[in-house]
């Protein structure tokens, strides 16, 4: 197990059992307690665990509900499914866009397959996990931060995104209407989105049965803009309509 996926196994416990010590994470992961307080002390720096006095539990701002740190462990293990299946449309030496979601860093561990890829994002997180992979070159915009979020935002990502061309775009949406609109409740993550697709010669969509039907404040793009949409539930009739209409393949997990 290497320590992303580690480390990814850490959140999903503590998501689970709100605090534990490091004595009880070494027993549940298998693993030595120096081990276990190295990856604390890298977590706690990124924001996602709060250290205690001989353990940890999940950072959470009760001010902000929605911080990135508390998204990225909803749901995942079926972003872990998605992510399995993403990974299959990848090849050596290609270049890479990722979007800062939580929904797509569980693919990051799964990159350690292949010879040399490039990687551009305007996820800090998503950066950070990448930028400890040999065989990955990391390129990511400059802009401002995002309170609560993994994301730089701003115009500047957006020109830096211009000049750049992709072979495969993984991304994700807060959520798809019932005409086929891919939505989100942040308007700079949405215009991101767009100039992305428009730079990418193939477009993977990841989202799980969470996200089917709800709609937010800004459409980012359509399903006809989408190669393939990747998801964790059997679709019903009305979407199975719209991704056919679309030409976008669906594939269930």
């Amino acid at each position: 197990m290497s320590h992303l996926e580690r480390q990814d196994d850490i959140l999903n416990v503590l998501s689970r059992d709100k605090v534990l010590s490091v004595h009880k994470l070494s027993k549940i992961l298998y693993v030595s307690e120096a081990t276990i307080r190295r990856d604390l002390i890298k977590m706690n720096n990124l924001g996602l665990i709060r250290r205690t006095h001989g353990g940890a539990m999940i950072a959470k701002n009760t001010a902000q509900e929605s911080s990135f740190a508390m998204r990225e462990i909803e749901n995942l293990a079926q972003k872990k499914l998605l992510c399995s299946l993403a990974v299959r449309y990848i090849n050596d030496h290609s270049v890479i866009y990722l979007d800062s979601s939580s929904t797509t860093m569980p693919i990051i561990p799964l990159l350690n397959r292949f010879q040399h890829l490039t990687v551009i994002t305007h996820g800090i997180r998503t950066a950070l996990m990448l930028s400890e992979m040999e065989n990955i070159e990391v390129y990511i915009a400059g802009g401002r931060v995002g309170n609560f979020s993994n994301s730089i935002l701003g115009n500047s990502v957006i020109e830096f995104y211009d000049t750049i061309n992709a072979d495969l775009a993984l991304i994700s949406g807060s959520g798809i209407s019932e005409n086929g609109d891919i939505t989100d409740n942040n308007m700079e993550q949405a215009k991101i989105k767009k100039i992305i697709i428009e730079k990418s010669q193939k477009v993977l969509l990841l989202v799980d049965h969470t996200k089917l039907g709800k709609t937010f404040m800004n459409t980012t793009f359509r399903l006809e803009d989408v190669d393939i949409l990747i998801t964790d539930k059997v679709l019903n009739e009305p979407f199975n309509k719209i991704a056919e209409n679309a030409k976008c393949e669906v594939i269930n997990t």
